[in-house]
């Protein structure tokens, strides 16, 4: 484990439609001792993030029902220092 302040104190949510995908970086970021909360889409994300606001978003960009782009454009709208990583697995979905 990554014995550092920030690493400890820090929480992350990771919104990201592939469950495997979610369970690796939450598996990842939990061993180098982040606390992390998951959301499914961006939706859900906007509700988890309205009630707990996160360190850092690491979000997907192609998802269901609310993806990325939206999720980033809404969090800038309520915090514009919000910290946010974009993250994609593949190209555009046909």
């Amino acid at each position: 484990m990554v014995d550092t302040p920030e690493a400890i104190s820090a929480d992350i949510l990771i919104v990201e439609d592939d469950a495997q995908v979610r369970a690796m970086l939450r598996q990842m970021l939990e061993v180098a001792g982040f606390r992390v909360r998951e959301a499914i889409n961006g939706k859900e994300a906007m509700k988890s993030w309205k009630a707990d606001q996160p360190d850092l978003v690491i979000t997907d960009v192609l998802m269901p029902e609310m993806d990325g782009f939206e999720v980033i454009t809404s969090l800038r709208k309520l915090d514009p220092q919000s910290k946010v990583i974009a993250i994609t697995g593949g190209g555009p979905r046909s």
